[in-house]
């Protein structure tokens, strides 16, 4: 059993990283049976290899049970044994611990961002984790329960982005990357092979705790089936072809998807407006006859990301197409529903993912899809939306987000889910200037009232093209309520007095994605 686990375990490094292994790379270490064979078998792999390759462990401790924390610094001592640098992390509740089961979700996120910011501080581009084909089996029937589509049904990847937020735009900070190189290992195959070779691991009771969450009653009936009466067919061998079948149609859909976005991109039919945000596409009529319906939505989802603001996009694929969710007696269809504005000729507006869709069918027998984000009613309105108002007061140092005086750059921060933003003061704080605010602007002159500088630049555009686009304006200490407009980012349009005051940089969300399907210009 050993030597053919490791070989698999090779055979899945190659498969992730090719011949460019890492130099430097993080183990989730949560001391259970599948991360304590990850290290030890990573450690015996770069040592039988000769690989020159750093590793770190972080183990969070999720603070959810007793002893948690003394297993924690017992498997720092294994690590020491290792001679393989280990990092604790203790993770607080400050909202409570009152429902497990919602805090399992919530442990997650936290692991996660507690593993990209131990990564980007230490300049380390992946963290592997010890998922193995179980929990792969467990989150396919998870996800099944939940209606997923047969996108989320293929599970996890041996290698993905981190599922959490950026902290960095991708373009300025490679996104740490997950590696799973156990993920076709059975736990069984793992548990043996620390027994064999005398590996110590820490058992978690609450993981066999069928009360405690449905993953762990989905682990239970899969262990012991006859136990448990389940039928053949949601037995493990049968939901692993089950499993690879999904795996194989949602790869050749995928495929699919590049192949029209491909088409669509060397026609020039995909055009993005960097200044506003914004994104045309022409889908001309074949397109509708040569392209599941399918294929044709998971393209507009894609495309969407980019710009939408809405947030856990990965959750709403059902937004477009839900044809595969058996218990919705009106599944959603937005293929279908396009290629009726074609029919018809009758052009449609309407707005999902929080953006305006305006359709409109061309005489050349093609339809103009125009994405711009969804209309908000007010300056004021935007300012009362979490994440499409941002303040940063300017100091010396503070907790959070904040501008330093001294002219160094921000933090990067996400505003409205859609660019990334950090801005500097250039030169001396004018004193009383108390802080900045990021907001979308409505396009309504009558929100700009007593907020307008007198040296604001003339707008080289007609207003209206500043609708929904970032607004810095900024406030003085012995006036907070009243607040003038410092300028617009995404224009470079500045009142005369910030110009030379502040500098600001900014990214487009999705710009980095990789197979983004057209590249963003300026609007001259």
């Amino acid at each position: 059993m050993s030597s053919a686990v490791e070989k698999v375990f090779s055979a899945n490094l190659a498969y992730i990283f090719g011949d460019a292994l890492p130099k430097t790379v993080a183990i989730a270490l949560s001391g259970g049976v599948d991360s304590m064979s990850l290290i030890h078998l990573l450690d015996k792999y770069r040592h039988q290899h000769g690989k020159d390759m750093e590793i770190s462990t972080v183990t969070v401790n999720h603070n959810l049970r007793q002893n948690s924390e003394e297993e924690a610094h017992a498997v720092g001592k294994i690590m020491s044994r290792l001679g393989v640098k280990h990092e604790i992390y203790n993770l607080e509740w400050p909202e409570g611990k009152d429902n497990i089961s919602a805090m399992e979700k919530q442990a997650r996120v936290k692991r996660y961002m507690t593993l990209q910011r131990y990564c980007h501080e230490g300049s380390i581009g992946h963290v592997m984790t010890g998922h193995h084909l179980d929990d792969q089996l467990e989150t396919f029937l998870q996800r099944l329960r939940y209606g997923s589509s047969v996108f989320g049904l293929r599970g996890m990847k041996m290698l993905s982005h981190m599922p959490v937020a950026d902290v960095f735009p991708p373009s300025f900070v490679k996104p740490v990357q997950v590696a799973r190189p156990l993920l076709n290992i059975t736990k069984q195959s793992l548990v043996e092979y620390c027994r064999e070779h005398n590996h110590e691991w820490f058992e978690d009771p609450t993981n066999s705790d069928a009360k405690v969450t449905y993953r762990n009653g989905v682990r239970q009936w899969l262990n012991d089936p006859a136990g448990f009466g389940v039928p053949e067919i949601l037995q493990k061998n049968a939901l692993l072809t089950t499993m690879k079948q999904v795996v194989a149609v949602g790869n050749d859909l995928d495929r699919k998807v590049e192949g029209l976005q491909s088409y669509l991109k060397e026609r020039g039919l995909i055009t993005g407006i960097l200044n506003t945000m914004s994104i045309t596409v022409v889908l001309p009529e074949e397109v509708f006859s040569k392209y599941d319906h399918l294929v044709i939505n998971r393209f507009l989802y894609r495309t969407c990301f980019m710009i939408s603001p809405s947030t856990q996009f990965a959750y709403k694929f059902s937004k477009f197409d839900s044809s595969f969710d058996l218990t919705n007696n009106k599944p959603m269809d937005l293929a279908d529903n396009l290629r009726q504005t074609l029919q018809t000729g009758e052009p449609a507006k309407f707005t999902l993912m929080n953006l305006n869709w305006k359709v409109t069918a061309r005489p050349d027998k093609s339809l103009e899809i125009k994405l711009s984000r969804e209309s908000q009613r007010s300056y004021q309105d935007s300012k009362a939306q979490s994440g499409s108002s941002m303040t940063l007061p300017i100091a010396d140092s503070e907790e959070g987000l904040y501008l330093p005086k001294d002219g160094e750059w921000s933090e990067w921060f996400l505003f409205d889910n859609r660019c990334w933003m950090r801005m500097r003061l250039l030169g001396s704080v004018p004193e009383g200037l108390r802080s900045f605010r990021i907001s979308n602007f409505s396009g309504k002159v009558s929100d700009l009232e007593g907020i307008f500088e007198e040296d604001l630049v003339e707008l080289p555009f007609s207003q209206h093209k500043l609708q929904n686009q970032p607004i810095i304006t900024y406030t003085w200490k012995d006036d907070e309520s009243r607040e003038k407009i410092a300028g617009f980012p995404t224009w470079n349009t500045w009142s005369k007095w910030i110009k030379d005051r502040v500098e600001v940089k900014w990214r487009l969300k999705g710009e980095y994605e990789e197979g983004k399907p057209m590249v963003f210009a300026d609007e001259k």
